[in-house]
């Protein structure tokens, strides 16, 4: 690295002196100029001093970060001649690394962890150290055990193994599950169960007409039903007919329709206001009688009894609207025709307010053409989705849910929805979902009390002979084999005097603190897996690596502002030259070029400026 810096200021632009010892460089071919790879045929003579100056930045800029990067103590014998690219990675390397003070305080490790031999060694001895601190730990829950009366042991254990199986809470493996959380969860589910059926009980005397539960699924139904009354806005009960419920989707589509044909008559009356006062219109037949007793008058129109009926009736209707001085100034045949409107207004309400259809799915809601179709279509649709909800399809029990809701009275409904929001609720709401959904819920409640008392005394058995209710049921026998186990890895772990050779004063045995070898394990498989040049790794997988690469990492960094520059530098450079792949090697950019290698070949360029427009004249030449 020393001889590849030496080089770069030898013949470095801002080492003029130096420059001008080594006198002009012999040329041999086009690969040999000194503006080879530089110089471009579609260079002209006005480009030369912006190459040239451009040129001069760039190798000054490029040499500045060389000189910075060779400063670090890592690089000095582990970083040959790297390029941009992969000076990028090593940056991104030192990013990632982390705090390695422990590998720094324990670096002594790294040299015998990078030896295959001894760090399978050293591997096998954290197996077996773990190994060991399990089954201690393993035996150490089992220690009360050995009582002074072993047939009496075996005796309760062997009552216990019955109750686990009659339980059926026994693994493949013979192991039971934590018999604490087993009577914790046959407790909470007993006690949601009495809290629900007591629920249930309260919520038949307050609504009697409610289908009642007798199994799992159909007390869930229930409680889907309550939820689905307690989120539906109370007023959609007012509004609830036969044909809105029963025939949600067809409805849906009439309302719909109902809908903007009320919408489009609204607004003709609307239009019509502006001239008539249609609150006090009288029948439409009066109204298109006066409208065709204006058309057909003639020039008697005056003496005329039914004109003068007509026009007398065109004032009464325009006397109140909200423009009738427009009224008095209409001529006859105007006064006709918007006559004619009106009637044709009248008649299409009248046939609209007096649809049974609309009148059957509404009721009392049904107002003509002011009904509130919006909200109407809202309640189809709200209960389509309470349908849906309590799968009244394919339930029966759903289906009797919904048929409640349907036709209860508003009083009724009310109570579910205020029991729904009760806090006694919460549990039945809530039932476990592990629950057999067939299972008739007073014969649940007798078996989970049933299996509720087998496991408090289980438990107890347990308690009794000092057996930790975690653990296996062969307890003796399992505890024997951990105490077999721990003899044989302790004394293998002693016998090995490579373990003493390579911790010296660290061994301790199964006691060794094992936190410094796997904090150099880190280390070492951090920099083995790193994308980073293989001399570089050589370096860092020493004692001083840890230290080197936490220095590296904090020198790296206030670097990279440099190194962006750098790379910015060349990018404008690369831009200018239309610089070609595979010029200098198999090289697809100048990022790709060893840095000690490219800043001699700027160094060359330099030199010799005057050789820059020639040889564009001589490429541009070959290209023609």
């Amino acid at each position: 690295m020393e001889s590849n810096q030496t080089t770069v200021e030898s013949t470095s632009p801002s080492n003029p002196s130096n420059a001008a010892a080594a006198g002009p460089v012999p040329l041999t071919g086009e690969a040999n100029h000194p503006w080879h790879g530089f110089a471009h045929p579609n260079h002209t003579s006005a480009d030369s001093d912006h190459v040239i100056r451009t040129l001069r930045f760039t190798h000054i800029q490029l040499n500045k970060f060389w000189i910075e990067l060779q400063s670090i103590p890592a690089f000095m014998s582990g970083l040959k001649a790297p390029s941009i690219v992969e000076l990028e990675k090593i940056f991104a390397w030192a990013r990632a690394s982390t705090d390695w003070k422990r590998a720094v305080q324990d670096s002594r490790y790294i040299s015998v962890l990078t030896s295959p031999t001894y760090r399978s060694v050293l591997l096998t001895f954290i197996s077996e150290v773990e190994t060991v601190i399990r089954l201690r730990q393993k035996l150490a829950a089992d220690q009360s055990l050995h009582q002074n009366n072993p047939q009496h042991l075996i005796t309760q254990m062997q009552t216990a193994l019955e109750l686990l199986q009659r339980l059926q809470i026994l693994t493949d493996d013979t192991r039971p599950a934590d018999i604490t959380n087993f009577i914790l969860t046959s407790e909470e589910n007993l006690l949601q169960l009495e809290q629900s059926l007591r629920f249930l009980a309260d919520l038949g005397a307050k609504v009697s007409a409610l289908p009642a539960a007798t199994t799992v699924a159909s007390a869930r139904a229930i409680a889907t039903a309550l939820e689905q009354v307690r989120s539906t806005p109370a007023c959609f009960f007012t509004w609830r007919t036969p044909a809105l419920l029963e025939n949600a989707d067809s409805e849906t589509g009439k309302v719909v329709e109902a809908h903007a044909r009320a919408t489009e008559l609204r607004k003709i009356r609307e239009d019509l206001g502006a001239t008539f006062k249609i609150d006090e219109f009288c029948d439409p037949a009066s109204v298109r009688q006066a409208s065709d007793a204006l058309k057909s008058a003639g020039m008697l129109s005056l003496i005329n009894q039914h004109c003068k009926n007509a026009h007398q009736l065109y004032l009464k209707l325009t006397a109140g609207a909200s423009d009738p001085s427009a009224a008095k100034k209409a001529s006859k045949a105007q006064m006709a025709e918007q006559l004619s409107k009106l009637a044709d207004h009248l008649e299409q309400a009248q046939v609209f307010n007096t649809d049974a259809t609309y009148q059957a799915a509404l009721g009392a809601h049904f107002k003509g053409i002011d009904t509130d179709f919006r909200t109407a279509k809202d309640v189809s649709s709200r209960f389509a989705e309470i349908r849906t909800a309590l799968d009244a399809n394919r339930s029966a029990f759903g289906a009797q849910l919904f048929s409640f809701i349907a036709s209860a009275s508003v009083a009724d409904l009310q109570t579910l929805r205020e029991m729904a929001e009760a806090p006694l609720a919460l549990p039945f709401l809530k039932m476990n979902s592990e629950m057999d959904a067939e299972s008739n819920l007073s014969t649940l409640q007798a078996t989970l009390l049933e299996r509720l008392t087998s496991l408090r005394a289980l438990q107890a058995i347990l308690n009794e002979v000092g057996a930790n209710p975690e653990q296996d049921l062969n307890s003796l026998s399992r505890a024997q084999l951990c105490a077999e186990q721990i003899r044989a890895l302790e004394t293998r772990i002693q016998s090995d005097t490579h373990l003493l050779t390579l911790m010296k004063n660290d061994y301790r045995g199964i006691d060794t603190d094992l936190t410094p070898i796997r904090q150099c394990l880190d280390y070492i498989q951090f920099i083995e897996t790193a994308d980073v040049p293989t001399g570089l790794k050589s370096t860092l997988l020493t004692p001083q690596g840890p230290q080197r690469t936490m220095e590296s990492k904090h020198l790296l960094a206030a670097m990279e502002t440099t190194f962006m520059a750098t790379k910015e530098h060349l990018i404008k450079f690369e831009a200018i030259t239309y610089f070609q792949p595979n010029t200098w090697g198999n090289h697809a950019s100048l990022f790709e070029i060893p840095v000690p290698t490219l800043l001699n070949r700027m160094s060359m360029a330099l030199k010799q400026p005057e050789l820059f427009t020639p040889l564009t004249e001589e490429l541009r030449a070959g290209r023609a």
